[in-house]
């Protein structure tokens, strides 16, 4: 049987490098708004765009990510699944 130790060291190795380009430490202490503000951008994606993949409106978004209004869980997860991640990772809790 063939030992994957080292392939699985150079994945968790290759991991951590894609989340700290995707996750700044920073990112730790943001607002959600400012999690889902940075992704967004970061995947070069408008607020209508996400506002419209996310099933919300522009104004709702826009006031998550500027004014911090609490949206509902259900609206997070939609919006985590939009930008390609995960609702601990949106928080700043994900592993890492």
């Amino acid at each position: 049987m063939k030992d994957n130790s080292g392939d699985q060291e150079w994945l968790k190795a290759v991991m951590k490098k894609y989340r700290a380009d995707l996750f700044p430490q920073k990112m730790a202490s943001w607002t959600l708004g400012q999690g889902i503000r940075w992704r967004r951008k970061k995947m070069r994606m408008t607020l209508q765009e996400l506002a419209d993949k996310a099933d919300t409106s522009k104004g709702y978004l826009w006031e998550i990510e500027n004014k911090g209004k609490n949206p509902s869980v259900f609206l997070v997860q939609r919006i985590a699944y939009c930008l390609g991640i995960n609702i601990d990772d949106l928080l700043g809790k994900g592993e890492g």
